[in-house]
């Protein structure tokens, strides 16, 4: 009979997911777009957060960057986590940025890591540029957030099927299968970013 009650309380405390820490919502930071670009490490993440209790100039929310290099995107938001005490959340990413000069290998284990760890939604859409950190530190031209600001530039695109190749399904789908990637290419100029159209990567 002890030994079955030893199981049970062993069973519950497994079950009542004790060992996952709880965040409070004024805990969680929400990103709005994640940059990745190759580092001597292996990769350098850039994170665009929002932070909609404290907004600023009237906006909706204001903006913080955040980043690290690490081996891998794991790595990079495990070290994020503890260094800043609250819960990342990339479920309302917009937009992922790939650096030049990333491997696509690199990009896919990353966004596998994002999709399967972090919630990222399928419909995240993906672009290249010169550099993702650097264009997300950029201020946009809404005053708010690049990664919001961007989709809506691609959502005023006249080409639907081009705007559904770069979401996160259909860029894994064609890196799983060996496929050509074609991803929007945004170019900063002068402080500013503009969209380049389609490139191959």
């Amino acid at each position: 009979m002890k030994r079955i009650m030893l199981i049970l309380i062993l069973l519950l405390t497994f079950l009542c997911g004790c060992n996952r820490p709880y965040y409070e919502p004024e805990q969680t930071i929400i990103i709005s777009a994640i940059g990745i670009d190759p580092a001597e490490s292996g990769i350098l993440l850039t994170l665009e957060t929002v932070d909609t209790s404290t907004p600023e100039g009237g906006l909706e929310y204001s903006k913080k960057i955040l980043k690290t290099s690490q081996k891998d995107c794991k790595s990079a938001f495990l070290s994020l986590q503890k260094s800043l005490g609250n819960r990342l959340s990339a479920e309302h990413c917009a937009l992922v940025i790939k650096g030049k000069g990333l491997s696509e290998e690199l990009l896919y284990e990353t966004l596998i890591y994002l999709r399967d760890e972090q919630n990222l939604s399928q419909n995240t859409k993906i672009v290249s540029n010169e550099n993702g950190g650097k264009m997300l530190q950029l201020k946009s031209r809404t005053g708010q957030a690049v990664g919001y600001d961007a989709v809506k530039i691609l959502n005023m695109q006249e080409s639907k099927s081009d705007l559904l190749k770069c979401n996160l399904y259909s860029v894994l789908s064609a890196l799983h299968g060996g496929a050509p990637l074609t991803l929007p290419f945004f170019e900063t100029e002068d402080d500013n970013y503009f969209l380049r159209g389609q490139y191959n990567e």
